[in-house]
């Protein structure tokens, strides 16, 4: 792994798909955006043409900077949205586009970390409540080159660069990976439902395995 480390941020969608690759400069706020923008597709053009556009795109940008990791944001979805619209077309194609982007690190073998909101707020401006605002006004501060985002999906994707080559516990299972380390996590202590313990105090169930 070279000692500036590369990173792909996605900011999954089919509609607008936004993406960064940025490299790790010399200290801690010297982050380099070699490349960022958003992929557009056309409803019209139907999701096959669509989805083949941003697998295109995305498999091209990690061959072309030479990534060495992936990072994504973990997405949360309410059924509906204010005022009872159903958002289930919407969770579809996110999800579709998610599922792209891990068959892309799985063809080109990178590793690929997913972030909720909070995480990438945190790691950009110190807290993880941050607004919209707030994170922009901060990527600009981090970062070394003269940019100017064109939309939210584009500095979104910039964050979340920047988060997959700044958070500690991606570090670590970067290291992990490079050194051929597999840690278990250990197993949770199956608990003792109340009827369990009511047959045992009766006699009924003797050496019970947890």
């Amino acid at each position: 792994m070279s000692s500036k480390r590369i990173a792909l941020g996605i900011d999954q969608g089919i509609a607008n798909c936004g993406f960064a690759v940025v490299r790790e400069g010399g200290g801690e706020e010297d982050y380099e955006v070699l490349i960022s923008g958003t992929i557009k597709t056309l409803a019209k053009d139907g999701i096959p043409k669509r989805v083949k556009k941003i697998y295109d795109i995305i498999t091209g940008l990690i061959t072309e900077y030479n990534v060495e990791l992936i990072g994504c944001e973990k997405l949360f979805f309410n059924p509906k949205q204010a005022g009872g619209r159903n958002k289930s077309a919407s969770i579809l194609y996110t999800n579709m586009a998610t599922g792209l982007l891990n068959l892309c690190a799985g063809e080109l073998e990178k590793p690929i970390f997913e972030y909720v909101p909070g995480t990438i707020k945190k790691q950009i401006t110190g807290s993880g409540r941050a607004t919209k605002e707030e994170v922009e006004e901060a990527l600009y501060d981090l970062i070394s080159t003269l940019i100017k985002f064109k939309t939210e999906h584009e500095s979104d994707a910039v964050g979340i660069a920047i988060t997959a080559l700044r958070d500690p516990k991606t570090k670590q299972k970067l290291e992990e990976l490079a050194l051929g380390i597999v840690v278990a996590k250990p197993k949770k202590k199956k608990k003792e439902t109340k009827t369990t313990k009511t047959r045992k105090k009766k006699g009924e169930i003797d050496n019970v395995k947890e």
